[in-house]
């Protein structure tokens, strides 16, 4: 074979003064690291195993890639051009995720140089051997998703990277097991879903063009191929004047798969020019398309050097547009980096270390808490447009269950739905769907005759020495207990859902303040053990507030109560009080025309008037005391016990009260920790770089330069 030098300016019509400024920026984007965190521009060179992509990538560099079967690609192979003062080609390994500790280290130390370019393919064996020594791949022919990295360095050279992938399997075989077929497929279209790479798919006219998943994969990938250049191989193998000749001349004029970027088609060495020099290549590949029927295809569509001169126009014009973008990607890049090792905080090795550490969490805590307490929702913690913003916003949320237990115990809090004796009344909706779920039935619906009728039996039942028109005055507390056993049920269930809206607000807040460790850890050691004493506190609240109307005489001094009683009096015998409320009662329905309730027709009865009295009594004692134990709870419940007090939950004082061995269970840090502050600092250094480059660059482009 021809030996050729390093000196070889193939790619030079790619570069004017001004197109070599932006390709040196995306370089050194590239050597400071930028690409491992945000996808650059880059060409990347994909097809089916043998459709020849490997001879289309050797012609535009000038390296001999393996071409023969046995030694197909089976890894990722960047291939970057770079000016220096010096000619000189390095290789190295970047080693695949999947990689354990110590084979990265191992794969990392691979180096080798070289300085003719004949030697290229002993260099990509000699790498292949290393990726599968000491490794889990047992095969020759297994894939990794490991990178083989090769600089070319020269003053001619300009920068640019061309990535060669391994060929995508259609189906497994005794040399590739069904997991290569995978891995390669994962490792291909991973490089084709970069919205920055130019996709080159090579598809062999030897083969049926619909056989070729290359093209499935491209058009799933970029479906209006507008990243997508289409390059045709082999055409040399198709009989002249045939179908497929045709076919793939069609193909070539953009007829049959239609791409933004078109289509090209090159002719590579065949078997018997394997020894022939990069002159002799180019000659009978102009020779080739001079004749037959692809001499009608424009002179930019055919041939290798017409091929670099498209590639530089599609690859400047695509960094010159996106170079806006990387600068917005760097930013948000970098913003995300720095919250994320904010979260780690400063490395921490003693007690004042942990202690710090956990006060500066402490008091961003305190900010967001008495934020979300004081309803001021200024902090992008609380953007409703975050998935769970609303949930985050803990005094709504706390107002608006309030609200819903309110409704809830005026609609379903009372046991006897009271209605007129003509009918049932209006119908309620609750319009409370989600709390139809605690299974709590609807209030009995009882006639007011009916209801009477059962009182009058207990005062019968419990006649003491009382004048006529009165009855012993503990039935009032009796009846008003019975009526408002649901009460205890209906608290409960409020307490609890503002308790889990309150965890879910505590683990939102600590969650976005801290690492994952820090976060398991104050759940564990501090979040969980004081809900727990908050919702014990919580139920004795409960209970006392309970306990007046559950086991003591009613009691009440609301003038309400008074008013109340004069206007049930009214509606029973029919008056029309100008004073009263027709929205007195949420409980009772239908109190006009009420002078026929009473159990006989005499209203004057002293009976019937002591059992209506102890009725409007219950009624409107019943009002006064709903109102107040919904506030109570509201307020000396879920307010005082649990709400007022969550600032202090974290504070500098719980802090210093920690004990040596809960301080270092909380924050503490592991190896991990130090590892990914470690590998933040790092990417926040090239990310910053990588952004002073591209502003660097962006000042100094001249105007005028979108078009190529």
């Amino acid at each position: 074979m021809a030996s050729d030098s390093l000196k070889d300016t193939s790619l030079d019509q790619l570069h004017s003064k001004e197109q070599a400024q932006l390709l040196n920026a995306i370089d050194e984007l590239r050597a400071q690291g930028i690409s491992r965190h945000i996808g650059l521009p880059q060409l990347i060179v994909c097809g089916d195993q043998s459709s020849g992509k490997s001879s289309v990538l050797e012609g535009l560099t000038r390296l001999r890639f393996p071409t023969k079967d046995v030694l197909c690609t089976t890894f990722a192979t960047e291939l970057a051009l770079r000016r220096a003062p010096y000619e000189r080609i390095s290789c190295s390994i970047k080693p695949g995720s999947s990689r354990s500790p110590a084979e990265k280290e191992h794969l990392s130390e691979f180096r080798a140089a070289f300085t003719s370019a004949d030697e290229f393919p002993s260099i990509i064996e000699e790498a292949r051997k290393r990726m599968q020594t000491g490794s889990r791949l047992s095969n020759a022919n297994s894939f990794s998703n490991d990178v083989l990295q090769i600089e070319i360095s020269g003053p001619d050279r300009s920068p640019l990277t061309i990535v060669d992938l391994p060929g995508l399997i259609h189906y497994q075989n005794e040399k590739q097991t069904a997991r290569d077929v995978e891995t390669v497929k994962e490792l291909v279209t991973s490089y084709m879903k970069n919205p920055r790479s130019i996709i080159l798919a090579v598809i062999s006219a030897k083969s049926e063009r619909a056989t070729q998943i290359v093209l499935k994969y491209a058009g799933e990938i970029d479906p209006e191929g507008s990243r997508t250049l289409g390059i045709i191989t082999k055409p040399d193998t198709l009989d002249a004047g045939g179908e497929g000749e045709q076919s793939y001349v069609d193909l070539a004029r953009d007829k049959i798969v239609k791409l933004r970027l078109g289509w090209h088609v090159v002719k590579n060495r065949d078997f018997n020019m394997r020894d022939s020099s990069d002159a002799e290549r180019d000659e009978a590949e102009r020779k080739f398309f001079s004749e037959r029927v692809w001499a009608s295809l424009p002179d930019a569509n055919v041939g290798i050097d017409a091929l670099r001169t498209k590639l530089g126009q599609v690859l400047l014009r695509q960094i010159r547009s996106e170079l806006p973008f990387l600068q917005d990607d760097l930013k948000a890049a970098i913003s995300e980096s720095r919250a994320q090792r904010k979260k780690l905080g400063n490395p921490r090795v003693s007690k004042k270390d942990l202690q710090l550490y956990l006060n500066g969490i402490s008091q961003q805590y305190q900010t967001l808490t008495v934020s979300a307490l004081e309803g001021t929702y200024r902090n992008t913690f609380f953007k409703l447009s975050n998935p769970h913003g609303y949930a985050r916003r803990l005094r709504a949320v706390v107002q608006n269950m309030n609200k819903e237990f309110a409704l809830l115990m005026y609609e379903k809090g009372h046991r006897w739905e009271i209605i007129h004796d003509n009918g049932k009344g209006e119908s309620k909706n609750l319009r409370l769907p989600s709390l139809l779920e605690m299974g709590i039935e609807d209030p009995e619906e009882i006639t007011r005759s009916k209801y009477l009728e059962q009182i009058s039996n207990l005062v019968q039942q419990s006649r003491g020495p009382e004048l006529p028109t009165t009855a012993n005055p503990s039935l009032i507390g009796d009846l008003f207990r019975e009526q408002a056993e649901r009460w205890e049920l209906l608290a409960r269930f409020h307490i609890e859902r503002v308790c889990k809206a309150v965890k879910y607000f505590l683990e939102a807040c600590l969650h976005h303040l801290t690492d994952p460790n820090t976060f398991n850890a104050l759940l564990f050691e501090l979040v969980e053990p004081t809900m727990e004493n908050r919702k014990r506190d919580l139920e004795i609240k409960l209970q006392e507030l309970l306990t007046p109307h559950n086991s003591c005489h009613p009691v009440t001094y609301d003038p309400n109560f008074v008013k109340e009683i004069k206007r049930l009096r009214s509606n029973r015998y029919g008056r029309n009080d100008s004073n009263s409320n027709p929205k007195y009662n949420s409980h009772r329905k239908n109190p006009e025309n009420v002078g026929e309730e009473l159990l006989s027709d005499d209203e004057e009865s002293p009976d019937n008037f002591a059992v209506a009295e102890i009725l409007d009594r219950m009624e409107a004692y019943y009002k006064t005391a709903i109102t107040v134990f919904i506030s109570n709870i509201a307020v000396l419940g879920i307010e005082n016990c649990l709400i007022a007090s969550l600032p202090d939950l974290f504070s500098s004082e719980t802090i210093l009260r920690m004990e040596d061995e809960q301080l270092e269970a909380i924050a503490a840090e592991s190896e991990d920790i130090r590892l990914e502050r470690a590998m933040l600092d790092e990417k926040i250094k090239d990310l910053e770089k990588g952004l002073h480059t591209i502003g660097r660059q962006a000042s100094l482009l001249p105007s005028g330069m979108s078009q190529y």
